[in-house]
């Protein structure tokens, strides 16, 4: 809802919580339904680059939690993983050019003969997985375009 209602009265306790969690580590607890806290990142980041400037506060914790999961290969960890953690990079203005393009290259190196990415879920419910080539496809191609336009 943030990202839609952007910072406002309504918003606040929410962003708040964001936050709070992210700053003291409790994004595991926080969602039931995320398989990753790449994801929450993502969505925090998303939000704040559309306009909800509180969520800034937590800018430096998601950027340090970030770069902790940054791998030899280029990877933040599998392709939806990756393409969330650059996007949220590029979110929150993050300078390091050659680390985002490390991770370019690693999501360009796992790309498909078909132009695709393959299915990875990305949240679940109580027995079921959800996720779709075309979700993983679409936030591999937001990433890469994001670097592409640094």
């Amino acid at each position: 809802m943030v990202f839609y209602l952007g910072d406002r009265d309504e918003t606040k306790d929410a962003c708040r919580y964001l936050i709070d969690t992210i700053e003291s580590g409790r994004e595991s607890d926080s969602h039931r339904y995320y398989l990753d806290d790449m994801i929450l990142y993502y969505a925090v980041s998303r939000a704040y680059a559309r306009g909800a400037a509180s969520l800034g506060r937590a800018k430096e914790a998601i950027i340090e939690k970030v770069l902790l999961r940054s791998n030899d290969d280029g990877s933040f960890g599998d392709e939806l993983s990756t393409a969330c953690a650059v996007c949220s990079l590029v979110d929150f203005e993050y300078k390091g050019i050659t680390r985002l393009r490390d991770a370019a290259r690693y999501l360009e190196e796992h790309q498909s003969a078909d132009g695709s990415w393959r299915r990875i879920a990305m949240y679940c419910q109580p027995g079921t997985y959800y996720g779709s080539e075309e979700l993983t496809t679409a936030l591999c191609l937001e990433a890469l375009t994001n670097v592409a336009a640094m």
